[in-house]
């Protein structure tokens, strides 16, 4: 994901995760509990590696490292939803 530029950001340096799940029966995915995300250079929270990724941050502080608009859909659309 080195140095995309994705709108409202600058260049991205990569992800945080990029859980991907194939089944929404699939117990699995990532949680941030009770943590602190920093560094430099824009990244995303999560992309959206596999149709059901799961990804959950509780009570985590966030620098400006993440980029403005979150994460990346990973160019589907139908993942927005």
């Amino acid at each position: 994901m080195a140095n995309q530029v994705s709108p409202g950001s600058k260049s991205i340096n990569g992800a945080v995760t990029a859980n991907g799940r194939n089944s929404k029966d699939e117990n699995s995915g990532f949680a941030f509990v009770n943590c602190s995300i920093g560094g430099t250079g824009h990244v995303w929270l999560g992309r959206a590696w596999r149709p059901y990724s799961r990804v959950i941050f509780v009570s985590t502080f966030m620098t400006d490292v993440i980029a403005p608009e979150g994460w990346n859909n990973f160019n589907d659309p139908s993942r927005d939803a």
